[in-house]
């Protein structure tokens, strides 16, 4: 091997282990300083997406056990999320809002000849964080509000002409965990576990012109694993 390839070897190896020691050490007369401490405070902007599997559960009232559609409910999510997280030692407080739009749906027979299908339209939340930080990784448990649309549609077999349809926001909570790492100085990875469960409401079933609706009392519960991606602003 020649002289300058030997160099051009040296200095390799020395620059891969200088990018090694992420936030590294410093060389002084004393030897290696200690690396700096990694600062979670500051806001942070980031993308989502992930899967979500339950279950739905709906009654016409007057027509308990007849005309019940419980049925269970999957599909993927995606969306954004905002947030601050705030660091005291190696506790980390925080507040998030999040939106995801869905592919979730689960459909099922109600009187036999009827088809019921139910979607998840969009789902969001606003929860606050706290985690447990060590280095560039952290533990977070999370919890809070949510809201999601759903959607219901029933048609005498399966034929789209003869079908009624409703929709209505839900309110609920939601609450779960997860485990971040810092990518380098600003990239966050993230992986989260959360559990939704959205209350009761009327979705009104009704067809074009109809001078009447059909109430329909729907509730839906899901569990949903995300991986993510943030970008953070300021701090260290």
């Amino acid at each position: 091997m020649s002289k300058s390839k030997l160099i051009i070897a040296m200095v390799a190896i020395v620059s891969m282990s200088s990018m090694a020691m992420a936030g590294g050490y410093e060389l002084s007369g004393k030897g290696f300083a200690s690396p700096p401490v990694y600062s979670w405070t500051g806001f942070y902007v980031g993308g989502h997406a992930g899967l979500a599997t339950g279950n739905t559960e709906a009654q016409v009232p007057g027509f308990d056990g007849l005309a019940d559609t419980d049925f269970s409910m999957d599909g993927g999510i995606y969306g954004g999320h905002v947030g601050y997280n705030y660091q005291t030692g190696a506790w980390v407080f925080g507040i998030e809002g999040t939106y995801a739009g869905s592919n979730v749906e689960g459909n099922g027979p109600s009187f036999v000849v009827l088809n019921v299908q139910r979607e998840l339209d969009w789902l969001a939340t606003v929860e606050g964080r706290v985690g447990y930080a060590f280095g560039k990784s952290m533990v977070y448990a999370r919890g809070g509000w949510a809201w999601a649309k759903l959607e219901t549609n029933v048609s005498l077999l399966g034929i789209a002409a003869l079908s009624v349809s409703g929709d209505s926001t839900h309110n609920g909570w939601t609450a779960g965990f997860g485990f971040e790492h810092v990518i380098g100085h600003s990239v966050i990875a993230r992986v989260e576990y959360a559990h939704v469960d959205l209350d009761t409401e009327n979705h009104a079933l009704t067809a074009g012109g109809l001078p009447f609706t059909i109430p329909d009392n729907v509730e839906g519960e899901m569990d949903t694993i995300r991986l993510g991606v943030s970008i953070k602003f300021g701090g260290q």
